[in-house]
């Protein structure tokens, strides 16, 4: 599969659906609740299993606009998927010095996410926590929904409602297309932009404005071999307005707006009744 990133995708370029990692809080529980009801209401087929295991590492950890370290990060990441439902966690690792705080874990989010076709529209709703290892970087928990729908220039929609520290919600529309440069190299060309309200943008920010956000583009070159799916990235973002770009200087530094990545994962599947 193609590492294009959505809102229920976690690590340095994480879109919309990024799986928040981190430990599941009480304020989740609602979100999960919903996840089972749907679950429960989905047809019974035979019941497939998967784990995958992956690594990534960045140049810079960059997540809506937000610079969360302006050096190298490597970031581990599991998920393990039982049909439709699946439970994921990520974390990053800093590389360098930058905050003093070399090798250390910087974040670990956990996610749960319930998928499933609907037409030719890809479905996917769950819950995103984020666990910081500095308290007063505000850990959280969303509810996160995210549609695919597959036209010859995809259009990928995301919505993220937090539910905890910043109150707030977070939309992100993006066109993609996937080229199949050969039998297993693909290319994913995705460019998008995100809308905050007031609490959202507070919460990242401290400007409380309801507002365009982030926007961002990226390319991702995959190629799976001998079992293994191999990916290099390049992603570029911004931020639309000169108030939350001044303040996001002020909070968290100013860095370059490029962030490249370089990783690889694998994949065991069983099936069963």
């Amino acid at each position: 599969m193609v590492h294009a990133p959505t809102l229920l995708d976690t690590g340095g370029m994480r879109g919309l659906l990024p799986a928040r990692r981190r430990g599941i809080r009480p304020g989740s529980a609602a979100v999960l609740a919903v996840t089972v009801v749907l679950a429960a209401t989905a047809p019974s087929t035979a019941v497939a299993a998967d784990l995958e295991l992956g690594l990534e590492a960045v140049s810079a950890y960059v997540f809506r606009g937000t610079v969360l370290n302006p050096e190298a990060c490597l970031q581990p990441d599991v998920t393990f998927s039982l049909g439709a439902l699946s439970l994921d966690a990520w974390a990053s690792v800093n590389l360098t010095d930058e905050f003093g705080r070399a090798g250390e874990i910087g974040e670990v989010d956990i996610a749960i996410a319930y998928q499933r076709e609907i037409g030719t529209v890809l479905v996917t709703a769950g819950t995103n926590h984020y666990h910081y290892s500095t308290p007063e970087a505000g850990h959280t928990t969303e509810f996160v929904a995210d549609l695919v729908v597959p036209w010859t220039v995809e259009l990928r929609i995301g919505l993220a409602w937090d539910i905890d520290a910043a109150r707030g919600i977070y939309a992100r529309a993006a066109l993609a297309r996937t080229l199949q440069l050969a039998d297993r190299l693909t290319l994913d060309l995705e460019a998008g932009g995100a809308w905050a309200d007031a609490g959202m943008n507070a919460y990242n920010f401290g400007v409380a404005r309801a507002a365009p956000a982030d926007g961002g583009a990226s390319a991702t070159l995959e190629l799976e071999t001998l079992g293994v799916t191999f990916w290099t990235r390049a992603a570029a973002s911004w931020l639309w307005r000169g108030d939350l770009r001044r303040s996001a200087v002020e909070l968290y530094g100013d860095a370059s707006p490029w962030v490249v990545g370089l990783g690889l994962s694998a994949s065991w599947h069983w099936l069963g009744e």
